[in-house]
């Protein structure tokens, strides 16, 4: 063999071996992760969380719980085989130490992230992220958990920062708007890791009977707007009426609004609603800039009629008949730049209601004053709206407080995230800058609204 043969030779075993080394580190390395991961994941199953019996202990801002879900292969193949189905499956729960017992758990979502699977057509075993709900009395009836008859984790797919949900509630609640509790979790099926969720209290009759004081069980609507003349609309929105108590507040008070004169509204809504929490409650949904809420009042260009809906909220009305407002998915909000940006502040009384401001795909909005009930709130925030969104952003919307609160949880959750099969922490980290951002553009906007229309002292 000649030399230059041979150094070819020499440097082409030297490359194969280096290559296989490389693959060796490589493969090796990715299993050595792996194994990490799976004991980190039994750590995290094995811990005692040591919570009391009160659902406030589950929401504990210094803990981030672990969900174990063990469910029959057959049955996660039948859950995960369609999506949008929404039924429930037997799993078994524990959390870390503690055996909860039989619980329901499906995924949710509706016309969100469970649409986009299917437009998808993503097979069972390559799903994306998608929300769940736990039934923790779906197959033992009565049972609850510290309190709660359901449960969900949401996915936050629409949110970079993943912490909007938590902000959002949290607001609200600081506010003294009767809101959910939210927080993060762990979620792990059948020894898996599906990675950290928002934690959000379900709106229903465990969540009436921690947070709203009433002599009497009342009725839970979701997604229902007093406009309608029909009580079949809103007995069809109806979630849990136990003590079959009907709708005539609902039906009362629509006909009120449609009849009243305008400088009668506030009082009209008066009699129904505590008018300073209907106006803490719109003043903290526009700072939180709530595209996809009860302000946004939308109907679509190809609709037959000119009916305008809203979303994302709940209505419960009491045993004596007042009505409180109740915020529900709060994943579109924090973002100044959305799709209804062009539309008016709830409280600019003179927004020309003839204009149709374009928004998400072919539908459109209205000013949200147009709207009798919103109107009769914004007549009220005369001489009131400036001292309350200043009182909000000085408190509970104060950029050094939201600055803790997100160093915090950006502590508390960037282990877990380190391992979540779907979070990319570059991103995250770009999302959570963003967040920053966007807090402090929301505070210039805010100054902005309350100069052009918010100190009205008629």
């Amino acid at each position: 063999m000649s030399r230059p043969s041979h150094l070819i030779w020499s440097v082409s075993l030297w490359l194969v071996l280096s290559l296989l080394a490389s693959a060796a580190v490589w493969v090796g390395s990715g299993v050595i992760a792996d194994l990490r991961a799976d004991a980190q994941v039994e750590s995290w199953c094995a811990e005692d969380y040591e919570l009391d019996e009160t659902t406030a202990s589950v929401f504990a801002p210094s803990k981030l719980l672990t969900f174990e879900f063990t469910l029959a292969p057959e049955d996660l193949a039948h859950m995960r085989s369609d999506p949008r189905a929404e039924e429930y499956v037997p799993a078994q729960l524990e959390l870390g130490l503690e055996v909860v017992g039989l619980v329901g758990l499906r995924f949710k979502g509706d016309g969100g992230t469970l649409f986009n699977y299917e437009d998808e057509h993503l097979p069972p075993d390559n799903l994306p992220k998608l929300s769940l709900k736990v039934h923790f009395g779906k197959f033992a009836k009565g049972q609850r958990f510290r309190g709660l008859e359901r449960l969900n984790f949401h996915s936050m797919s629409n949110d970079p920062s993943l912490m909007r949900d938590r902000i959002a509630y949290g607001s609200f609640r600081a506010a003294g708007v009767q809101a959910p509790r939210s927080g993060h979790a762990r979620v792990v099926v059948n020894g898996e890791f599906q990675g950290v969720f928002a934690m959000v209290e379900q709106v229903d009759w465990s969540f009436v009977e921690e947070h709203l004081d009433d002599t009497g069980p009342g009725v839970l609507y979701k997604e229902v707007w007093p406009q309608w003349a029909s009580a079949g609309f809103y007995r069809w929105k109806i979630k849990e009426d136990p003590a079959e108590s009907g709708v005539a507040p609902m039906l009362a008070l629509a006909a009120e609004l449609r009849e009243a004169q305008e400088s009668e509204l506030p009082d009209v809504l008066g009699k129904y609603c505590d008018m300073d929490s209907m106006l803490r409650y719109l003043v903290v949904d526009q700072i939180l800039c709530n595209w996809d809420g009860a302000t946004r009042l939308r109907s679509r260009l190809s609709a037959p009629t000119r009916n305008f809906f809203n979303h994302n909220y709940y209505w419960y009305q009491s045993s004596l008949g007042k009505l409180t407002l109740i915020p529900w998915d709060l994943d579109q909000t924090l973002q100044l730049d959305h799709p209804y940006s062009a539309v008016p502040s709830f409280s600019e009384l003179d927004a020309n209601p003839e204009i149709l401001y374009p928004g998400y795909e072919d539908a459109f909005a209205i000013a949200p004053a147009s709207d009798p009930l919103i109107r009769a709130v914004a007549l009220y925030a005369r001489g009131r709206f400036a001292n309350e969104v200043e009182s909000v952003l000085a408190g509970v919307f104060a950029v050094d407080y939201l600055e803790a609160k997100i160093a915090e949880w950006t502590k508390l959750l960037r282990p877990s995230l380190a391992l979540d099969p779907h979070v990319d922490l570059a991103d995250w980290d770009r999302g959570v800058r963003g967040l920053r951002l966007e807090i402090g553009k929301i505070h210039a906007w805010m100054g902005e609204v309350v100069a052009e229309n918010g100190r009205e002292s008629k």
